[in-house]
């Protein structure tokens, strides 16, 4: 992916929302006075996060027995001219007891050139699977899935590229989506990485398919491939699909999962891959409560003893439960418990327990998603 510069490294959280507060309410008043008719949108999305670990164990990061700003995102959108849209937006994150704030996307775009096509040149979250095409703040639970961290990171992919998006002409919908990217490094990293020998390219094959007025069901095929400076080469083989059923204007049932299949062969021609998972249930009791529970899989299927040079039967497992409660569409508070464990020939290897919250908001306008 792109690389993400190290342009404002900052000592606490406090600091982090001061700068975000003092943007949003000096500059942008600034912009909003202009009166130059072009539909400028602007917002602040704000992620707050706490961890508390129950037992002790060797999952640890940089956020947790603690409460901190996760993340806090400056976004700048809207109309360009008549034929062109355009995003910029700017991300601090907490990272290793510092904040860092980047670039997190700055892209153009259009669905006016080419009839049934939409083309997106910048730098982006690339439009594959579910979770990776969302902002975290947007997502439905607070961390990401062990198999969304392992194979797209735990944030998602971005990259500076090009990405096309093609309405295929038949009864019924179906989007093609294909894209190239510069692919000098692959996940979150403040490194430039290196040219690669073969960059990142990407291809999504979506469907959707009405319910109701509001209610609908999306499925996705996914491919991403990239060959490595070192000439490790990656594929990622992925479905995802996710159901929305309306009760008014009530989201009373979500069901959401991703399967993954990676291929990653080293330099020396060795083959590894992994497999992992998840599936997402929610229900809604009103507009504002939300109960959810996620199950998540992951297995590394070529593992083998270092000892006998055997495959070695493994899985890590997780369950995570979630409550939400929404004030509305523009600020969330969650709680969650987070169970992992880890299995080696039928011994547990090591578990994991947390109590995770959260807070989200946003100030100012925010875009809408597609479903």
């Amino acid at each position: 992916m792109t690389t993400r510069h190290k342009l404002m490294p900052m000592l606490g959280g406090g600091a982090l929302v001061v700068f975000f507060l003092a943007v949003f309410f000096l500059v942008v008043p600034t912009l909003a006075n202009a009166g130059d008719g072009s539909g400028l949108q602007y917002s602040v999305a704000a992620d707050i996060v706490g961890k508390l670990g129950l037992k002790e164990s060797p999952v640890t990061d940089s956020t947790r027995d603690r409460i901190i700003p996760r993340e806090v995102e400056l976004m700048f959108y809207g109309a360009i001219d008549h034929r062109f849209d355009g995003m910029v937006s700017s991300a601090a994150h907490f990272e290793g007891g510092a904040v860092f704030f980047e670039l997190h996307e700055a892209y153009i775009k259009t669905s006016k050139l080419i009839p049934r096509s939409r083309i997106k040149l910048g730098s982006y979250f690339l439009g594959i699977g579910r979770l990776n095409r969302f902002h975290r703040h947007d997502w439905p639970f607070i961390s990401a899935p062990k198999s969304h961290e392992n194979f797209l990171d735990a944030e998602g992919v971005q990259d500076t590229g090009l990405e096309y998006a093609w309405l295929l002409p038949i009864p019924f919908y179906l989007e093609w989506t294909l894209g190239f990217t510069s692919g000098f490094t692959f996940g979150h990293t403040h490194e430039a990485g290196s040219r690669p020998r073969m960059p990142t390219h990407y291809t999504r094959l979506g469907t959707y398919t009405d319910l109701s007025d509001e209610s609908g069901i999306e499925l996705g095929f996914n491919y991403l491939g990239r060959k490595a400076t070192n000439g490790e080469r990656l594929r990622l083989f992925g479905l995802d699909s996710t159901a929305k059923f309306m009760s008014g204007k009530t989201l009373r049932w979500l069901l959401q999962g991703e399967l993954w299949l990676r291929h990653l062969r080293s330099s020396t021609n060795l083959l590894q891959k992994d497999l992992g998972s998840y599936i997402y249930s929610q229900y809604g009791f009103n507009k504002n409560w939300f109960l959810g529970i996620r199950f998540d899989a992951f297995n590394e299927l070529t593992r083998t003893s270092a000892l006998t040079g055997q495959r070695e039967k493994n899985i890590t497992y997780g369950i995570v439960p979630t409550a939400t409660y929404a004030s509305s569409e523009f600020s969330k508070f969650r709680l969650a418990y987070n169970y992992y464990e880890e299995r080696e020939l039928s011994e547990t290897k090591f578990t994991d327990h947390r109590i995770e919250l959260q807070s989200t908001f946003i100030l100012g306008a925010h875009p809408a998603h597609d479903f």
